[in-house]
């Protein structure tokens, strides 16, 4: 279920990212504080259903755009190192920008 949250999280951090907002922008359109978006973007914080939708109208997304297919959701669970992917793990130790580690994971995916 962990990775359930985690991989929502992702899918909303890339939309602010590609939208060029920072987590205090889309805190302040949704209501809640800056720390909350960053623990529902990391997966921390299971978000209700309402919140969800207020961030996903905020973030111009569909509700269900941000839900993880079967095979995401079990191939994120296969590919977990403990409870932090590898790259999750180097992108805060080395305190990379969110515009930053995009661009990393754009990259990433393209060798795939």
């Amino acid at each position: 279920m962990e990775e359930l949250y985690l991989i929502i999280g992702e899918h909303l951090r890339n939309r602010r990212i590609e939208l060029r907002l920072n987590q205090k922008d889309l805190s302040d359109s949704v209501g809640i504080n800056r720390t909350s978006i960053s623990n529902i973007e990391n997966g921390r914080h299971q978000a209700p259903l309402h919140l969800l939708y207020k961030i996903c109208n905020s973030l111009e997304l569909d509700l269900l755009s941000i839900l993880p297919s079967y095979d995401e959701l079990e191939g994120h669970k296969s590919n977990a190192d403990g409870d932090m992917s590898y790259f999750n793990v180097l992108s805060k130790k080395l305190e990379l920008s969110d515009t930053t580690k995009l661009k990393i994971e754009e990259i990433l995916n393209k060798l795939d």
